[in-house]
């Protein structure tokens, strides 16, 4: 497989972190943003001297600010989000400017930049107080926050 240049958001969580390990073993460049809100510079430590690794210390609600990262990406995987039950509930503007507006910025960005492929990690929370651990994705849809 040719080498492809991807961007991780969120890749300082403990998902993205691994997913960008993963890519740059597999010999892609990946570009990193994350603000370090939820996520942890200490998770991609042993990566920053890889050649292929940029970190970019950003907010998803900040247009302006991460838009240089997506020239010549080709693959974008969106992880960056806040999440936990308790906190949304008690920060609601911050979890909607984060989750939404970050968002809605992310693929707006992928749409100008001509992004080839965009994949999307969502919250288990969509399926509410689940039946069955571990969880299916073909669970039913039961969000209850």
């Amino acid at each position: 497989m040719t080498a492809v240049k991807c961007l991780v958001t969120g890749g300082a969580g403990f998902i993205g972190s691994h997913l960008s390990e993963r890519l740059l073993a597999a010999g892609h460049a990946v570009t990193v943003i994350d603000n370090c809100s939820t996520g942890r510079a200490a998770n991609i430590a042993h990566l920053r001297d890889n050649p292929d690794l940029t970190f970019v210390e950003a907010d998803i609600r900040d247009r302006e600010a991460i838009r240089p990262a997506f020239d010549g990406a080709e693959w974008v995987f969106h992880l960056a989000a806040l999440g936990d039950i308790v906190p949304s509930i008690n920060m609601p503007d911050a979890y909607f400017t984060s989750n939404v507006d970050g968002t809605y910025n992310i693929l707006t960005i992928c749409r100008d930049a001509g992004i080839k492929r965009l994949v999307y990690a969502a919250s288990s929370s969509c399926y509410g107080t689940p039946d069955v651990y571990p969880t299916p994705e073909s669970a039913e849809m039961r969000p209850q926050y």
